[in-house]
């Protein structure tokens, strides 16, 4: 094999030499300080699983030291269905855990291990409500089981949302997260715990340059709660949302497309009782504005029951505000849903919901679309065969008639709200063109 020397070219040597006479070098951080020190406070998770053969399997993960007298914080898909976890500290110490609680809809996990008379390092509480995007950060772990591994890199994005992860604004950074770092600390530059390493986004099973952690302000609050109570209790609003479409902006008398758009308000429910509608935007919850409809329930979720809250929403090109009541959250509530004339200038094949149906689906009537005729006014609304049309903007329908009685209210060529259900469970809005 022959190798070759390389020679970097004159302008590249020129740029290194004004980077170091300028100290810009001085400016990239330095990790070592932190991986000696906070590596003590990080700890590798061993669940131990039936493998229903009468056998045993094992999974790993990361977590850290909550508290000096053995409270340990990690994700709950780490230790979910474990018999039994051992945790090992950076000493090689092993000990038997017991968890005390967990969380799913935030995959935070506490446990306690029986420390003695032994003294732990516990982390530092950092604020990662303060964190900006381009800050410096560093995770440690152990991935594939490389124990205490340090992976750093810059945060990318703040409040992401993910689906079906309702209550958390995740932190995504570059950080290198994969297997086994899961339930790990991410640490700002000072050593702070900032967040909790959760995900990755990947098409490999691997990193791609894409991992989202928990921030610790959320995770705080949800371990305080397992630590006196075992159970984490949330606010409850009682309103299915979805982001607003760009098409509907005008038609809501909105200038852009921010809010979280209520597509279903649960019957007795807060929000039914407050006097929210379907075809509200709430645009802001308690002075926190609602830029992404993801947004609401996470500080919904993060008030307590019973607290006494005030939304801010746009109604019919109006601006109110409403006081709310939460409840308390049991389960899944939130989801951070042939007839002639007008109908064949709109694309659309209608026929009344038969009464049956309609009672089935909690409704006192509807419209049931049979037909939409492609390259129509219907079709490039996005209505679909199987659709029931509930609404035309916040009037429910309860037949056919009652849809071309409102439509003939409307000026050609507006863009009107519809709401329908898709699948008979899925509500939603479309934005539907006057003929």
């Amino acid at each position: 094999m022959r190798f070759f020397a390389f020679q970097p070219p004159r302008r590249f040597m020129a740029l290194l030499l004004l980077l170091a006479a300028t100290g810009a070098y001085a400016q990239l951080p330095d990790f070592t300080s932190l991986a000696e020190e906070m590596s003590k406070t990080v700890v590798s998770i061993s669940a131990f699983h039936s493998d229903g053969f009468g056998g045993e399997g094992v999974s790993y993960g990361s977590g850290f030291i909550y508290t000096k007298d053995g409270y340990i914080i990690t994700n709950n898909h780490v230790t979910n269905g474990a018999q039994s976890l051992l945790v090992r500290f950076s000493n090689r110490l092993e000990l038997p855990a017991t968890q005390v609680g967990a969380d799913e809809l935030t995959d935070i996990a506490l446990l306690k291990v029986n420390v003695d008379d032994r003294k732990l390092q516990s982390v530092q509480i950092g604020d990662s409500e303060s964190l900006k995007v381009g800050q410096w950060v560093a995770a440690i772990g152990s991935p594939f089981g490389f124990d205490y591994t340090l992976t750093a890199g810059v945060v990318s994005a703040l409040g992401r949302s993910l689906p079906n992860e309702t209550y958390v604004p995740f932190i995504q950074s570059d950080v290198a997260v994969n297997e086994g770092n899961s339930g790990g600390p991410l640490f700002d530059l000072a050593g702070n715990v900032v967040g909790i390493n959760s995900k990755i986004f990947t098409q490999t099973g691997s990193f791609a340059g894409l991992s989202f952690s928990i921030p610790i302000h959320i995770a705080v609050g949800v371990v305080e709660q397992l630590r006196e109570d075992g159970v984490v209790t949330r606010g409850w609003l009682g309103v299915s949302i979805r982001d607003l479409p760009r098409q509907l902006v005008k038609p809501f008398g909105l200038d852009r497309a921010s809010g979280a758009l209520v597509v279903e308000v649960h019957k007795s429910g807060p929000a039914s009782e407050a006097g929210i509608r379907n075809g509200d935007v709430i645009i802001e919850f308690d002075g926190n504005p609602i830029i992404n409809s993801g947004d609401l329930p996470v500080f919904v979720g993060q008030t307590p029951p019973g607290t006494e809250s005030r939304i801010k929403l746009v109604r019919e090109r109006n601006t109110i505000s409403l006081e709310v009541t939460l409840g308390e959250k049991v389960g899944d509530h939130v989801t951070i849903g042939s007839h002639g004339g007008g109908g064949n200038v709109l694309g659309l094949e209608l026929r009344d919901l038969p009464h049956a149906e309609a009672v089935a689906l909690g409704l006192a009537g509807g419209v049931l679309v049979r037909g939409v005729q492609k390259r129509s006014l219907a079709a490039r609304a996005g209505l679909m065969p199987g659709d029931i049309i509930t609404h035309f903007y916040q009037t429910p329908v309860n037949s056919a008639k009652e849809f071309f009685q409102q439509m003939s209210k409307y000026t050609s060529g507006v863009s009107v709200p519809v709401r329908l259900l898709r699948n008979q469970r899925t509500p939603l809005f479309v934005a539907l063109s006057i003929p």
